[in-house]
């Protein structure tokens, strides 16, 4: 009997030893590729439009869009006889697989027209991944001014569930000229930054004082009037600080700000973070409990907090992850709700690396993919829900990418069904507008299996 049972023990030890060599063996068994089913060999040319003629002369902005589709804001090639602002743009949509999608609109492009006159557009998306345009205002140099912005259907016909047309107006305190940050709940909703000078006119600018606005619009395109003074919040400024950004709405409507100073003799840039509320007030103890939080992950009781926010991701337990950079390095944290460090998160609340952290995304298991940069080269790493790193994926120290020998990483696009999506511009040079297109594209990678070495 007891033979049996020693028999029964080793066989359970065995088993278990090559279930170990088996996990171990494996802990490099992933890396990120190219998508081979993603345009040509995983890379889509922006610019390719053009070999059937087209006038195409700059990507302005990309965007993510429903089910692993783009939106591409392209801008058309200058003429002599027009003004700048008078630029026609153009609105595409991209498939999942990066072929152009020739249903959308006519030809697979949609022309934009500005509401407002002659004003610069500016692609921007909600939580629901819809377009919208949007352009500087349009008034005199005292304000007020007209806002607008349109929203697109998934054909490229304008949205009639966006205030009646898809077009909506908005009066704004500043002078022409100004545009708008926006941030989106779950529902659609948003939320619209604008910054302005006091008075815009040439005279009246060296000491005219810096305001900043928010308005609540809701998803059907009608100011929320309950917000703020009638549907406008006006941000105190302090001294030394930039405008604020809206790095996340929540679910509950309030939103998670951030903001940038430079201080002293060598500046440095420190980042803060504040809630303002669904009701235009701003939450004073989350502003607190996250500068707190920042000093923690730059080190153990520091004066300071780390020098730049990078990246934000929202959960959907609520808890915010973001990114950043302090002296070359990089870091991640989890915070709270109220503003604290998740403990659980990397034991401490945060994770910090030796290389800069540039972008973050969440996929559907709320693992974190995380890019950054060292030494001339893309790194990759995945982190577990929990902060942990991810070893089954470029193994315990990351994934190194080589920098491509032209152009720069604009933006991690989107993390479709775990499948980073690049977008790089400046590609090549162009002594002028009128001249030449400047090269543009989309790059998609894909976790493979790493076959072994012999």
């Amino acid at each position: 009997m007891r033979r049996a049972r020693r028999g029964t023990i080793g066989i359970c030890c065995s088993l278990l030893a090559a279930l170990l060599l088996l996990v171990s063996g494996s802990a490099q068994a992933y890396r990120y590729v190219p998508d081979a089913g993603f345009g040509s060999g995983g890379a889509v040319n922006l610019l390719a439009v053009n070999g059937r003629g087209g006038d195409l002369f700059q990507v302005r902005e990309v965007r993510p869009g429903p089910g692993g589709t783009v939106w591409v804001h392209y801008r058309a090639l200058l003429r002599d006889e027009d003004y700048e602002c008078e630029t026609q743009s153009y609105l595409a949509r991209y498939l999942a697989n990066g072929a152009p999608d020739a249903s959308f609109g006519v030809g697979g492009v949609v022309p934009v027209y500005s509401p407002v006159g002659c004003h610069y557009p500016r692609l921007q998306v909600d939580s629901r991944h819809r377009p919208l345009i949007t352009w500087d205002s349009a008034g005199g140099s005292r304000g007020p001014s007209t806002f607008g912005m349109v929203r697109y259907k998934m054909d490229g016909s304008l949205d009639p569930s966006f205030d009646g047309d898809g077009v909506v107006l908005l009066s704004i305190p500043c002078p022409g000229g100004n545009g708008a940050g926006i941030g989106s709940d779950a529902a659609g909703n948003l939320l619209l930054s604008v910054s302005c000078w006091a008075d815009e006119s040439a005279a009246g600018l060296p000491t005219s004082p810096l305001q900043a606005f928010f308005l609540h619009v809701f998803a059907d395109g009608r100011l929320d009037t309950d917000f703020g003074d009638g549907g406008l919040v006006t941000f105190p400024l302090e001294e030394g600080w930039d405008l604020p950004g809206v790095a996340a709405v929540e679910t509950d409507g309030s939103a998670i700000l951030w903001q940038e100073t430079r201080l002293g003799v060598e500046p440095r840039q420190l980042p803060r973070l504040l809630r303002l509320r669904p009701d235009g007030t701003l939450a004073s103890s989350y502003q607190a409990r996250t500068e707190a939080s920042l000093r923690r992950l730059a080190s153990l009781a520091a004066p300071l907090v780390p020098d730049e926010i990078t990246d934000f991701a929202l959960r959907s337990s609520g808890n915010l992850v973001l990114s950043g950079r302090f002296d070359h390095r990089g870091w991640v944290a989890s915070l709270r709700h109220d503003g604290s460090l998740e403990r659980k998160f990397s034991g401490d609340g945060f994770r910090r690396f030796s290389k800069e952290v540039l972008h973050i995304a969440l996929d559907r298991q709320d693992r974190l993919f995380v890019l950054g940069r060292e030494f001339g080269r893309w790194w990759i790493d995945r982190l577990l829900a929990d902060g942990n790193r991810d070893r089954s994926v470029g193994g315990p120290r990351g994934q190194r990418l080589q920098v491509p020998s032209e152009g720069a990483l604009s933006d991690l696009v989107s993390l479709w069904h775990g499948m980073p999506l690049l977008f790089f511009r400046n590609l090549g040079s162009c002594t002028s507008p009128q001249d030449c297109a400047e090269p543009a594209e989309l790059r998609r990678l894909r976790l493979a299996v790493k076959k072994p070495q012999r």
